[in-house]
């Protein structure tokens, strides 16, 4: 139901505090290659590699419940095999120590310059989405990570501002 929003005054329905990318961001090409493993993985053929992740997002204010931005992050061959292995097996194995390097294979709406990103993320057993933890420093992702979400910035990247 739309109503006058108290924060931008204008009137919009209820906006999403996730945004969720169902494939990696792939020229045409690329695409109809495309080859699910499973809802959290998929690769093209033999050369590109993507895992689910999701990216929260803080509000600066700590009284809203964080964004959520869950897309994929292209690995390695030898990251993807690993992971693989992991949820495979995950009940019988211990924890993955390590966090897993990747690049942002979808943009983040509102920041500009997010596609390609270098991340890393944590793999939690149980959970399929694995949480980017680490974002490339000096980028502007790192930058909105630092300053958190605002009201604005949700307005921003829901396409209401």
């Amino acid at each position: 139901m739309a109503s006058v929003c108290g924060d931008c005054g204008k009137v919009h329905g209820e906006i999403s505090r996730y945004f969720m990318w169902r494939i990696p961001q792939l020229g045409m090409d690329a695409a109809a290659k495309l080859v699910a493993e499973g809802d959290y993985m998929c690769r093209v053929g033999n050369t590109r590699y993507f895992i689910s992740c999701e990216l929260a997002l803080a509000f600066t204010d700590g009284d809203e419940k964080p964004l959520g931005f869950i897309g994929w992050v292209e690995v390695s061959a030898a990251a993807y095999a690993a992971y693989q292995h992991y949820r495979a097996a995950e009940e019988t194995l211990p924890p993955m120590e390590a966090w897993m390097d990747g690049r942002l294979a979808n943009p983040i709406p509102g920041v500009d310059d997010s596609l390609g990103t270098a991340v890393r993320f944590e793999v939690v057993c149980g959970d399929p989405t694995p949480y980017i933890t680490w974002v490339q420093p000096g980028t502007a992702l790192a930058a909105r990570v630092q300053e958190g979400a605002t009201v604005a910035f949700w307005h921003k990247a829901a396409g209401l501002a």
